[in-house]
């Protein structure tokens, strides 16, 4: 299987991004688990991967805000069904 990761889109800042910051725009410092990316609320990861899938039936990602203290902010995640990619 290869999969593509591209973007996220309108990302909701999070409790804590907007509590801590110096300015009045709210961004994210959105990660996935393959690559963390620079500060947006329109993260491109443009990246691919092959992962080898056994006995799978689901794919779930999940976007974290990585915060500098305490635990990363979950911001969304999406799940899709493996079966949907093959048919």
């Amino acid at each position: 299987m290869r999969l593509r990761i591209g973007e996220a889109v309108d990302l909701k800042p999070t409790t804590f991004s907007t509590r801590h910051t110096f300015n009045k725009k709210f961004v994210l410092d959105p990660y996935i688990v393959v690559k963390t990316k620079t500060k947006t609320n329109k993260p491109n990861f443009n990246h691919e991967l092959c992962p080898y899938i056994t006995n799978g039936k689901e794919l779930e990602l999940a976007v974290f805000h990585s915060t500098p203290i305490g635990y990363d902010d979950f911001v969304a995640n999406y799940r899709i069904q493996l079966e949907e990619l093959i048919t």
